[in-house]
């Protein structure tokens, strides 16, 4: 089957494909095979390109030209074909134009089989690929914790005096911070940037935590987290009431509706008898996921992943 996205579909795959080829996670096995499949059509097609560069009727005219008259000036003999040589050129080189279109057709095909496995297996990306990476880096923090405890990560007298164990866990912690960028980068642009649920990765329990995610005249309440990544780790295994996971879309949108549906509704009373529901509150509720901040009455913001 041939899919046609647009070329700008691979923009959301960029940060994820950068990742995993730093080493950060794997990818599913036919993401690996469409993408290899598609670079070795790449060094082919700029092999032949080589190649066609090479070959040069005028170049070749020229040197069938020079040794004719080179021939002729010694008294040897004219060839009967004395444009063999261009003519052999020539035939190589269509053969190549050939080559050429041939190839770039199938590098077309390969990266919208890439994209096609990339689009249609996003769960399973971020199931198995992201996920257990996601895992590992907390596991990892985990361990480092106890090392790193009372100690303030952006204090430099503080890491001076600290033991060597302190500073080996610091190093370490920083090690941790790419790879964490990078899960939490590529899952953003799998989800789309723009959507309102996501305050809630990698933080479920974002709503226990942030309570007052709101604008009020103009300002927003800061968050508890500290604002840099590593710090950030260590206060995510260390607060109590932190829970963290990392969201398939539909389960992410799940969680942000729970949270909408949670809110307390005011009912409309006229006078002392309730009035019937607006056609606006009894429509479904819709999916909030790709819409903008700013809007009339929106109060919630988009928390940065990193």
């Amino acid at each position: 089957m041939s899919y046609r996205y647009d070329r700008n579909a691979v923009a959301p795959y960029t940060a994820l494909l950068t990742g995993h080829d730093a080493g950060y996670y794997d990818l599913p096995a036919e993401v690996k095979r469409a993408r290899k499949a598609g670079a070795t059509i790449g060094a082919r097609l700029t092999q032949v390109r080589v190649d066609l560069a090479a070959a040069n009727l005028d170049v070749t005219t020229a040197a069938t030209a020079d040794a004719i008259v080179d021939a002729v000036t010694v008294g040897r003999k004219m060839p009967d074909h004395p444009g063999s040589a261009i003519t052999a050129v020539d035939e190589s080189r269509r053969e190549l134009m050939h080559d050429e279109a041939a190839l770039i057709e199938a590098g077309q095909v390969a990266s919208d089989r890439l994209l096609a496995a990339l689009f249609e297996g996003t769960d399973r990306v971020i199931v198995d690929c992201l996920r257990p990476a996601f895992d590992a880096v907390i596991g990892r923090v985990r361990e480092l914790a106890p090392a790193l405890a009372g100690l303030n990560l952006d204090n430099v007298e503080d890491m001076t005096r600290a033991s060597d164990a302190a500073r080996e866990a610091w190093v370490a912690l920083q090690g941790t911070v790419p790879r964490w960028r990078a899960i939490l980068s590529a899952h953003a642009r799998l989800l789309g940037l723009d959507r309102e649920s996501a305050a809630y990765t990698p933080l479920r329990s974002v709503d226990d935590l942030y309570p007052r995610r709101t604008v009020i005249m103009g300002k927003v309440a800061p968050p508890p987290w500290p604002p840099d990544a590593m710090a950030r780790l260590l206060w995510y295994v260390t607060t109590p009431g932190v829970d963290l996971w990392l969201p398939t879309a539909a389960e992410e949108q799940a969680a942000y509706g729970a949270a909408e549906d949670a809110k307390p509704k005011m009912p409309q009373v006229i006078g002392a008898t309730r009035s019937a529901p607006s056609p606006r509150a009894t429509s479904p509720r819709p999916d909030l996921s790709t819409r903008r901040h700013g809007g009339p009455g929106e109060s919630r913001i988009k928390i940065p992943t990193e």
